[in-house]
């Protein structure tokens, strides 16, 4: 049991770092190709901060539905994001 919930506890931590990395991604895409529209959603973002050390969970969390909205109402200019994010690595 204690062996799974390692696993499991590692694959999270794992899946964390991920998502860090596209929303990082994300926004350098957004600053740097799309800064007009990145200001907008800055405005979004307002007051929910970076803190010392990392950003902030409920950055994170209105930041990745952000992007899941921009996916359903914006596909064209998600793709377009897609593409800059992939030069990235």
């Amino acid at each position: 049991v204690i062996v799974v919930l390692l696993a499991a506890n590692a694959l999270l931590g794992q899946m964390d770092g991920a998502i860090r990395n596209v929303l990082g991604d994300f926004e350098q895409a957004m600053r740097t190709r799309y800064a007009s529209r990145w200001i907008e959603i800055e405005e979004e973002l307002e007051g929910l901060g970076i803190d010392s050390e990392t950003e902030s969970p409920e950055r994170t969390e209105a930041l990745m539905k952000i992007m899941e909205r921009m996916e359903r109402e914006e596909p064209a200019m998600m793709e377009r994001v897609n593409a800059e994010m992939g030069t990235y690595k």
